[in-house]
């Protein structure tokens, strides 16, 4: 059955895997007219840990306060994505920003703020992806100068991002979200990076507990919030269905919440696993903090209902846009902070 577009409803604004509620009737020619429709919303909010009860009230249109601003009293977790490690313009920038996390780098308010960093969220694409990766896939005796030259590439790559990891997990928790262009498999939700990939964080990291190898999607808890996120290939490919000329990928991503499924597209335009009983990426319960990573830029909202707040966020690339993401843990505030080569900084 067809739907016909009419002023109450386009098609075309719906991507596969949609569940819709409709009224109304089928005409003459088959095609079902729409006199209503509905469809799930977004899920209750669970009520706020008690430290945040007095932030339940506050309307979206509130001040927020400078990120600069009483970095003493103030906790933030970084959520970043795309660093590509293995990508040689992006070098620099990659070994600033671990500086940075460091405390070696920045004025001396940055580098107080990157103490303030409680945990840093890496959502997917680690690794950079090899333009002459499909001539490997061939597997042709041909390509044995390329296969070489590609695998030295990834082995570099991967010892990059183990010193990248083992030097902020001397400061931070550290959890590692698979992507596209990492070295897992692309059926959602994707497992997490095969450890044995990374020796030298076998003996470190992961034995300290500072180190989680998660799913994509990634959900877990801190501070008595509820996160919930993707490295968001969910996102980019609702985004190749829809019209964008009117929408941001962050209207896409509260979207998803309205359809109370983090990948509506699975299994027909994005790959995942058969699940015969229940759907994991079902979202059966609001999160407190709800992102997607890997976007063009960074963008966010926050949801009110009665009990609880909801803030909800874009990561954009960092090989793209050289930007991370600060999330404030006291009160839910999110910043964009660009990590900038200056010649003059210590």
């Amino acid at each position: 059955m067809k739907i016909l577009k009419n002023d109450i409803i386009d098609p075309g604004n719906f991507v596969t895997g949609t569940v819709l509620a409709l009224k109304g009737r089928i005409n003459s020619n088959g095609f079902f007219e729409t006199s209503d429709y509905t469809y799930p919303g977004v899920p209750s909010i669970p009520s706020m840990p008690d430290q945040y009860k007095n932030l339940v009230t506050i309307e979206e249109s509130k001040e927020v306060k400078p990120l600069f601003e009483d970095l003493e009293s103030r906790e933030f977790v970084v959520f970043t994505s795309g660093i590509e490690f293995g990508n040689p313009t992006e070098k620099a920038t990659t070994e600033l920003f671990t500086r940075w996390m460091l405390g070696q780098y920045g004025t001396a308010d940055e580098r107080l703020l990157s103490s303030r960093v409680s945990r840093v969220v890496v959502g997917g694409n680690t690794i950079g992806e090899e333009s002459d990766i499909d001539e490997v896939m061939k597997g042709s005796y041909r390509t044995h100068e390329i296969n070489e030259r590609v695998y030295c590439n990834l082995s570099s790559a991967i010892e990059q991002f183990e010193s990248f990891v083992t030097k902020l997990t001397q400061n931070c928790d550290v959890d590692v979200m698979p992507g596209e262009n990492d070295v897992s498999g692309s059926f959602m939700p994707q497992q997490p990076l095969n450890v044995a990939l990374f020796p030298k964080l076998l003996s470190s990291s992961l034995k300290h507990n500072s180190l989680i190898f998660s799913t994509n999607p990634h959900k877990f808890s801190l501070n008595g919030l509820k996160f919930l996120g993707s490295s968001g290939q969910n996102i980019e490919d609702i985004c190749r269905f829809r019209d964008m000329s009117s929408k941001s990928e962050l209207d896409i991503l509260y979207e998803t919440l309205q359809l109370r499924h983090i990948a509506p597209t699975c299994p027909d335009t994005l790959r995942s696993y058969p699940f015969e009983n229940e759907d994991p990426l079902i979202i059966r319960d609001a999160p407190n903090v709800y992102f997607s990573c890997n976007a063009k830029e960074y963008s966010s909202m926050l949801e009110t209902q009665l009990n609880g707040l909801m803030r909800i966020f874009t990561v954009p690339s960092f090989t793209k846009t050289k930007e991370v993401v600060l999330l404030d843990l006291g009160s839910l505030d999110t910043y964009s902070y660009k990590i900038q080569i200056d010649e003059s900084a210590d």
